[in-house]
């Protein structure tokens, strides 16, 4: 038993510096993997938060006494775009909003929405490469 135990010693004290740096490096990667964790679930976080917030601004107005500024809107519309998660959602809205929005003063913002509408739907086609 002694002898097993001298043997063990002599083996722990001859990869004292290996061990020691397999452990640091097996906790950096622990660290490391936790870091790009959090980081993954604020850019979500930030995402969401960003989504609602074009929405309500392409709907509602800033100042209730003013009206929607177009360009506004159709940069809005366009910037949707980068929201692949909620293409779904975003379909929705945007067709709703067609209907709602079908009057002449608003052709540009149609037409920005037929676009980005295509846009979805193409991407849709290629669903494997959307990778949000």
């Amino acid at each position: 038993m002694t002898q097993i135990i001298e043997h063990l010693l002599i083996l722990i004290t001859d990869y004292v510096v290996g061990i020691t740096l397999l452990i640091g490096f097996i906790g950096g990667i622990v660290k490391f993997w936790q870091w790009i964790s959090i980081k993954n679930s604020e850019d979500k976080k930030n995402k969401f938060n960003t989504y609602h917030q074009l929405i309500k601004d392409l709907v509602e107005p800033e100042n209730e006494n003013k009206d929607m500024r177009r360009d506004r809107q159709i940069a809005i519309i366009y910037e949707l775009r980068n929201y692949r998660k909620y293409f779904p959602v975003t379909t929705r809205i945007l067709e709703d909003l067609r209907e709602v929005w079908l009057h002449p003063k608003n052709k540009r913002l149609i037409d920005e929405i037929v676009l980005t509408l295509n846009y979805i739907r193409t991407c849709r086609l290629w669903r494997w490469s959307i990778k949000d």
